[in-house]
Formats: structure tokens, C-alpha cells, sequence
């Protein structure tokens, strides 16, 4: 019989069957088959597919009672270790999947609202607020290289939203372009400011003990977590190159490429990676191997890393580095050196976006999720737009305070 490798051509053909068998049997109401005009859950009828990951996918969806617009955000039971959107996570003795930890960081500003949540046979969902393009989206409207104002502001924005899932007990652990999105009219949420979305690999750093929350310790070795798809026998039906790894070794801290337990601060890591890579291209950016990946992240100097850079950026980078795990970052200091180049520069937060203009209104796609605009309940000043320009109304001057970076409700 003729053989190709190690496994006979029948073999092979036996194989080739089952996976699309299996493809068929997700069908319509699979994670990534869910077809336009289709009602789920009773009252959401997709409209378009937003876009598609590793093991699922996410909708448009309009619902037909009050026609109002969100995300569907729907991914396969038939993943090795679980679904994302069913991961456990510890927060003191309770277990919370991904639903329940949008539910804990309801009403934080620069988070989605969770709206509705179910399960069908072959796949589970939810419904979140929708929002527009994501930053690595408006990225490619811009060129390489952003202004200084709109990467300190944008810094700004991820500051706080950061600041919310922190002081909620929560390390997001996947900061980067793609998991950072503009408001979209269409769902209510504000174009001009920056949201933090996708909490699949986010993790609690709180536990309690005897009533008492306490920081959680570290885990020896944190491995990055793969998907892949199952059959309902529970083989994989997809090959080992097919596997996506959650995590992007790109923006994460030399700590995560090294498989250290993440904390706040590997958050703020990801978050200043992201930052320097609006002015052009981070120097380990053709690098793959997480041991090279660690090397070159604490290798690298200052004049390298910020060449095109603030210089409150080093300051930036100076507090991060004598933190760890167990330690709060300053997130207030961190605020005020972003606003120091800002007063520096000759920047306000009511300046235009890089990309006003040049995308539709911040929602041109629509991504996932509804959140709280930032604006405080006083007059603005603001500025007259053009005719041309209808973009957005522009934010209040100071949208934030220094309360919004002091507080501490966690207490450490």
C-alpha cells in the first residue's frame, strides 16, 4: 500500500473526511458559521461577521426588538481545555468564567457591557456592547508612524481602563492593538476614546483569605494557553500549524516571554510596548523565539527603545522596572508623566485623533462593545467641526482627574 510519510494515503483520506465532517457538523450554529439573518437566543439577529479568530468568531448583531446594535462574541464547545468565554478564573472562592468577570467590571469606564449570555449545543455566546475599529485597524489608515499627541493621549486612555480591571482584581494579560478599540455611534459608545476589550486570558490577582481579600501568589510557571478545536469524541481537528496561541509575545513583558506569572505590571509592560510602536517599529519586532523575544526586551537601551519617543516615556519605563509582582504600580505618577509631555508638547486632549478623517466616525466596522464616555457633567468649551469633518464631538479638555489614577480600592 502505497504510504506518504509514516500514515497510508488511506489513512490520510479517512482523516480529510472527519474534519469536514466535523466543519459541517458546526453548520449554522457554529462559532464561526453563524449565518446573516439568523436569531439567536431569541431576540439577535446577526447581520455580518466582524471578524474571526482561532476558535471563534464575532458578529454584528442588531436586536429585533428595539433595533439597537452589539457584538455577538461566539466560540466553540468543542475547544481542548474549554472555551475562552467558559475559562475558570479564581476570584477569592468563587470560579468566574469570562461572563461573570464583564459582569464584576460592569459600569468601569473603558470596559464592555456584557448584555445577554447563553449556550446551544455545539457553541456558547454572548452579546456585548459594539464598538468600532480596533486600534490595529485605524493603524493602517495612518501610516507607520502616529503623532506624539495622539500616542500620549492614547496612553492616557489605556492608563485609566487599565487602572479599572486592575482595581477590580484583574490582570488583562493580552494588551495590544488588536484588543484596543474606539467608540462606535452605533452602540452608543464614544469615537473619541480608547476601550479595552477581550478578557479571555485576564486573570484575577486577588484572593480571599478568612474574609479578607489578600494578593494572590504567583504561579512558579504561567504557560501561554493554545486552541484547538475538537471533535465531539474529543480528537483535534486541526494540525499542530493550526494551533493559535493566545498572548502576543510581541507586546507582552520579558517576564511573560519567560513564563513568569503576570501581574499589574506586565499589564503597563504591554501597554508602553504598544506606545512605542505608534512611532515606529519595536526592535525585537522580526524576533519569534520567547527566550530570544525575553533577551532583546532586557537587553535593549532607552535611547533605542524611545529614539522617537517623549522623554517621559524613560520615565514611564524607569518606575515599571523597579515594581514586580507583588508591588502597585504609581499609577498616578504614571499619569502625570504622560500629561507632563502632553504640557510638554504643547498637546490637549482636545486635539484630533491621527485618524480623524480619515476613517468613518470610529465605527467603519463595528467590533465588540457599550461602555461609559468619559466627559464630566460640566460645559465644554469645545471646537466647531466642519462640514467635512463630522467625526465626533470632542472631549472635554480634561477628561480625567487625579482621583481617576490615586484611588486605591483594593488597599495594596
Amino acid at each position: 500500500m502505497t504510504k506518504y510519510g509514516a500514515v497510508s494515503v488511506d489513512r490520510l483520506s479517512t482523516i480529510m473526511r472527519t474534519i469536514l465532517r466535523q466543519l459541517h457538523k458546526l453548520g449554522e450554529d457554529g462559532p464561526v458559521a453563524l449565518t446573516n439573518g439568523l436569531t439567536v437566543g431569541g431576540e439577535w439577529k446577526v447581520l455580518k461577521k466582524l471578524g474571526e479568530g482561532g476558535c471563534g468568531a464575532v458578529y454584528m448583531v442588531e436586536n429585533v426588538k428595539d433595533l439597537r446594535k452589539a457584538a455577538l462574541k461566539a466560540e466553540s464547545n468543542f475547544v481542548e481545555g474549554g472555551s475562552v468565554l467558559k475559562l475558570e478564573y479564581n476570584y477569592g472562592n468563587q470560579i468566574l468564567p469570562y461572563a461573570q468577570i464583564l459582569t464584576k467590571l460592569k459600569g468601569k469606564k473603558h470596559v464592555p457591557e456584557l448584555i445577554h449570555a447563553g449556550k446551544k449545543e455545539k457553541y456558547q455566546y454572548m452579546v456585548m456592547s459594539l464598538l468600532g475599529d480596533s486600534l490595529c485597524d485605524v493603524l493602517k489608515s495612518c501610516g507607520k508612524q502616529l503623532t506624539i499627541s495622539t500616542q500620549l493621549r492614547l496612553g492616557v486612555h489605556v492608563l485609566h481602563g487599565l487602572k479599572q480591571i486592575h482595581d477590580s482584581g484583574f490582570v488583562h494579560r493580552d494588551i495590544k492593538p488588536a484588543n484596543l478599540a474606539l467608540g462606535n455611534r452605533d452602540g452608543g459608545t464614544d469615537p473619541n476614546f480608547i476601550y479595552v476589550l477581550d478578557f479571555g486570558l485576564s486573570r484575577s490577582f486577588v484572593v480571599e483569605e478568612e474574609g479578607v481579600q489578600v494578593l494572590r501568589k504567583p504561579r512558579k510557571h504561567a504557560l501561554f494557553r493554545y486552541c484547538r478545536i475538537l471533535s465531539s469524541d474529543g480528537h483535534p481537528i486541526r494540525s499542530n500549524d493550526q494551533y493559535r496561541g493566545f498572548g502576543t509575545t510581541r507586546y507582552c513583558s520579558a517576564d511573560a516571554n519567560e513564563k513568569k506569572d503576570q501581574g499589574r505590571v506586565d499589564d503597563l509592560w504591554s501597554m508602553l510596548y504598544v506606545m512605542v510602536e505608534l512611532r515606529g517599529k519595536l526592535p525585537w519586532s522580526n524576533l519569534h523565539d520567547k527566550k530570544e523575544l525575553a533577551a532583546a526586551k532586557r537587553a535593549v537601551d532607552d535611547n533605542t527603545l524611545f529614539s522617537k519617543c517623549p522623554n517621559q516615556l524613560r520615565d514611564f519605563a524607569a518606575h515599571l522596572r523597579i515594581l514586580d509582582y507583588w508591588t502597585r504600580p504609581d499609577y498616578l505618577l504614571l499619569y502625570k508623566s504622560l500629561t507632563d509631555g502632553m504640557t510638554e508638547g504643547g498637546y490637549k486632549f482636545s486635539d484630533p485623533w491621527d485618524w480623524q478623517g480619515k476613517i468613518k466616525d470610529g465605527s467603519s466596522k463595528g467590533s465588540s462593545l457599550k461602555s461609559l464616555s468619559l466627559k464630566r457633567n460640566k460645559s465644554s468649551k469645545g471646537v466647531k467641526k466642519s462640514a467635512k469633518d463630522k467625526t465626533t464631538d470632542l472631549p472635554d479638555e480634561h477628561p480625567f482627574n487625579d482621583d481617576d489614577f490615586a484611588t486605591n480600592p483594593l488597599g495594596f
